[in-house]
């Protein structure tokens, strides 16, 4: 009877031993949906059943805000600058055929001019005609002021009533690499609703912990990436068109983010915000932790080419050191007020031969030269000359040693001119990953 009485004890503390040595319950991962092809309507359909419907996320909402990226166009072209009417077509019958009644609303606010033309633009006024959609530019919106007491850039933002007040909100983006940011997916497109004008630009120095903020005050309920063609090196307005015919969606904007870097062939581990919001429990963005459906990363990923910043210089103005920079230019340009068609701005080029990179200690180093800027009608600009200099957006060892070739430079082709205490460092709208200088 002993034996027995132990031998039931002995299973029993064996079976607790057990479970408390079993493997954590695996959390559920980030979903990201990937579909590749060259009809937008027939791959939203099929992003939106591998994604699981929409049924789950919009339930019984009556008002759905959509926030595109009407950034503005290049040469004419609009695809792969800002968010497509034809993907938004696609979005908006998807929208319809789960919920009917819902009341669409298509807020933004564009940074280089009005909505409405931004919409005739890319060809998404006629579907916001024919879907009866309302429209809301969010530069000139009422806003309700929301305090964040725990903010990171700010304790306090005026947002848009339209999206604070909307049931479900819905972050539509274009694929992008940026100048600024990296990259400019759904976290960059928020910026969008900051105030507009001047104020806007006062978030650039911060804008890292602001697009955060903008997330924590409402996190989308989707994310619907235009990247049919995306844009590489000098986003989000003058790089170069890129042929990607994907669309990307999921539920969770710093996956989302993750995966789209990833696809751009950038590093994603130097996207600053998207590591921290996920450091602070706000998304997910370690690609082992999200599950992709549809097509495979490295299946139809591409390498675009990095964005590059330039850091600058700015040394006293005399007529002597205009001279020779003249002289020395590979060419130059004008750009002229359209105010008044004042001269507002010479600008001296010099190619990649006048610098001397250390390839051996900065192999990744992309050598551009640097232009010269000489300004006429700023006052405050107008006692100095100013040298910008580009350099690799993700690497701080490569803005330096294009800040110490710069500096080389002039010390050697104007050193006897200027003396070394007068270069001075000029910041140029910050530090890329949103650290205020």
């Amino acid at each position: 009877m002993m034996k027995k009485i132990f031998a039931v004890l002995l299973v029993a503390a064996l079976s607790v031993v057990w479970m408390g040595c079993a493997a954590p319950v695996e959390q559920p991962k980030a979903v990201v949906v990937i579909v590749k092809g060259d009809d937008p309507q027939e791959m939203m359909t099929r992003a939106i059943e591998l994604l699981g419907g929409l049924e789950p996320i919009l339930g019984d909402a009556k008002t759905i805000v959509i926030k595109p990226n009407l950034t503005g166009m290049m040469g004419g072209q609009y695809k792969g600058v800002s968010t497509s009417g034809e993907v938004m077509e696609a979005l908006v019958l998807e929208l319809k055929k789960t919920s009917p009644e819902v009341k669409l609303t298509i807020a933004e606010g564009p940074g280089g001019g009005g909505i409405n033309g931004m919409l005739r633009a890319t060809n998404m006024a006629k579907v916001v005609e024919q879907h009866d959609i309302a429209v809301v530019d969010t530069n000139s919106a009422p806003r309700v002021k929301v305090e964040l007491p725990d903010g990171l850039a700010y304790k306090s933002y005026d947002y848009p009533q339209v999206v604070k007040e909307a049931d479900i909100f819905i972050d539509f983006p274009v694929m992008k690499t940026h100048q600024l940011s990296g990259i400019t997916v759904g976290f960059k497109n928020l910026f969008g609703y900051f105030p507009g004008g001047q104020r806007r630009g006062a978030y650039h120095d911060r804008y890292a912990d602001a697009l955060i903020d903008m997330v924590t005050i409402r996190k989308p309920d989707l994310i619907v990436v235009d990247a049919l063609k995306g844009m590489e090196g000098r986003g989000p307005l003058w790089g170069s068109i890129v042929e990607h015919n994907l669309i990307i969606v999921g539920t969770d904007i710093v996956a989302v983010d993750t995966v789209c870097g990833a696809l751009m062939g950038q590093p994603i581990e130097q996207i600053p915000y998207t590591n921290k919001a996920a450091s602070l429990g706000i998304g997910v963005a370690d690609l082992k932790n999200i599950e992709i459906r549809g097509e495979k990363i490295e299946d139809v990923k591409k390498d675009y080419e990095q964005p590059r910043w330039y850091v600058g210089v700015q040394i006293p103005r005399t007529e002597e050191l205009l001279e020779r920079i003249k002289k020395m230019a590979d060419r130059f340009d004008e750009e002229f007020d359209r105010r008044d068609n004042e001269l507002s701005c010479t600008i001296y080029y010099f190619g990649d031969k006048h610098l001397k990179p250390d390839m051996v200690k900065n192999p990744t180093r992309k050598n551009t030269g640097f232009d010269v800027y000489v300004y006429t009608k700023w006052p405050e600009k107008n006692q100095v000359i100013e040298f910008q200099t580009r350099y690799n957006l993700y690497y701080d060892e490569l803005r330096q040693a294009a800040e110490d070739e710069t500096r080389a430079w002039i010390k050697e082709n104007l050193g006897d001119l200027v003396k070394d205490e007068d270069i001075k460092t000029l910041p140029l709208g910050g530090d890329w990953n949103g650290r205020k200088e």
